[in-house]
């Protein structure tokens, strides 16, 4: 994994929700200067958790496998913790081109998107996505759902 030389969030809805790589200790100030009001993380392991703590930036932890996408119990924490914010939230995962950018697309279909509209609206800006089948059939599954 090779994070690029400043932490670049990618806007899906402009000042309300974006998607990035896992910030380091010393990108925190960016987020703050970036007016994020809370992050989510997609980590396996609670990295950046005292970081988020110590800046008084609040988190929610969705723990996910590599290769894999939110839980549907997940995804419903998800949608109601972005709901509690007026401003931005930041998705992350390790690199952003997984697990960050499927949970933004479950995000978005179950706001109403269409699978192929919540694809496209997730990855943009971002570099070449690395989906999964695994989370490909997962985002059909929601998709299916909500329809």
């Amino acid at each position: 994994m090779t994070h690029s030389d400043t932490l670049t969030p990618w806007w899906i809805i402009p000042g309300r929700l974006a998607g990035m790589r896992k910030p380091q200790t010393h990108e925190l100030d960016t987020l703050a200067k970036s007016r994020f009001q809370a992050v989510v993380s997609l980590l396996e392991n609670e990295d950046n958790h005292q970081l988020y703590h110590n800046w008084q930036l609040p988190y929610l932890w969705l723990p996910t496998e590599d290769g894999q996408t939110v839980s549907p119990q997940q995804l419903q924490q998800l949608e109601q913790f972005i709901d509690r914010f007026d401003g931005a939230v930041a998705i992350h995962c390790n690199d952003g081109r997984k697990r960050t950018v499927s949970a933004i697309a479950a995000y978005l279909i179950r706001k109403e998107h269409d699978f192929e509209q919540a694809l496209k609206l997730a990855s943009k800006g971002q570099p070449p996505i690395e989906l999964d089948e695994p989370q490909l059939l997962s985002l059909l599954q929601i998709a299916k759902v909500v329809q």
